[in-house]
């Protein structure tokens, strides 16, 4: 079972090279909280972006203290950032945890052994993605191409902070997702999936894979449970093998989802849920569309097609 202990809302920051600390507020960024502090004006007036272009080569700390109750049972205990952009070091009571390079996924540490019961002081510091992207453009021997910033597809940082023709250039900066502490007891379900494999007639063919982390040697039991408008569609128990589940279900009739303007978007609810014996342990709850996705690639008289087939409808597919 997964405790989850938010660390969002108010933390300190300052910049590097300054030792005024001030308020800001996680999720979000140095621009947001400047900005909230009447330090920059609204940079989606006039001409004021370029001060935030000033803000790009600098460093910047946001900190954060709390304690921890530690007098639950627990088998592990982890730090989650789900989005930190984007080059940032980060500290737990002094200690080095890790490194972040990529905006778009999430960073886990392990602080079983680290944090305490008092005074825990979290640190992320923030180097300048500017600075890190030109560096690994001048050393790069692959040569990139990009306009307004020739260095930015060399990070993996939104491409539409450095300008866009519908949007001014504001690199922002900081802990742009939630932040939480994850304490988990006996084991914890992670990445659910669900895809359809196959319609064929009035059935559909799905499959729900999940990874699991368990930390006991004791036979742990999935139940999976497809339902639509609280009606159960499908069911079905499973081992949990080789640190995750994979059930395999029927669903009669099936509601399918089709893109936007094309039909409709039913989604069905999928639950998991883990048990030891008589004793759930862990459970888990998110939604999906069944469908059937084809890419078509023949050869045509301009060369070779590339065609989406939802549910056996040719898709066009265009920018919004």
């Amino acid at each position: 079972m997964e405790k989850r202990i938010s660390l969002n809302g108010t933390w300190k920051f300052r910049e590097a090279s300054d030792n005024e600390w001030n308020d800001g507020k996680v999720p979000g960024c140095v621009q947001l909280d400047l900005l909230a502090q009447n330090r920059i004006s609204d940079p989606f007036y006039c001409m004021n972006e370029l001060e935030c272009h000033k803000l790009e080569e600098k460093e910047w700390i946001y900190r954060k203290e709390f304690d921890f109750d530690l007098s639950e049972e627990f088998d592990e205990i982890k730090l989650v950032f789900e989005g930190i952009d984007t080059i940032a070091d980060i500290y737990l009571n002094g200690e080095f945890l890790g490194r972040a390079e990529n905006m778009y996924i999430s960073h886990e540490f392990d602080v079983t052994d680290l944090i305490s019961e008092k005074d825990n002081v979290l640190e992320v510091y923030f180097h300048s993605s500017t600075k890190v992207m030109r560096t690994l453009e001048n050393n790069s021997p692959i040569r990139l191409e990009s306009s307004f910033e020739t260095a930015r597809p060399y990070i993996r940082k939104a491409q539409y902070a450095y300008g866009w023709d519908w949007g001014p250039r504001l690199a922002q900066v900081g802990l742009w997702k939630d932040v939480y502490i994850s304490v988990v007891k006996d084991a914890v379900i992670e990445n659910p999936f669900f895809y359809t494999e196959k319609l064929q007639e009035d059935a559909a063919f799905v499959r729900v894979n999940a990874s699991v982390t368990s930390f006991t040697n004791l036979d742990v039991m999935a139940e999976v449970t497809v339902s639509y408008d609280g009606e159960v569609c499908g069911r079905k128990s499973v081992h949990v093998e080789y640190g995750g589940i994979d059930a395999y279900l029927k669903i009669d009739n099936p509601k399918l989802w089709y893109p936007n303007g094309i039909g409709p978007q039913p989604l069905y609810n999928i639950n998991i849920k883990l048990s030891i014996g008589e004793d759930v342990i862990d459970e888990l709850n998110f939604r999906s569309g069944i469908r059937a996705v084809r890419l078509i690639r023949e050869k045509d008289s301009e060369g070779e097609s590339f065609i989406f087939e939802i549910n056996g409808i040719k898709v066009f597919a265009k920018r919004c």
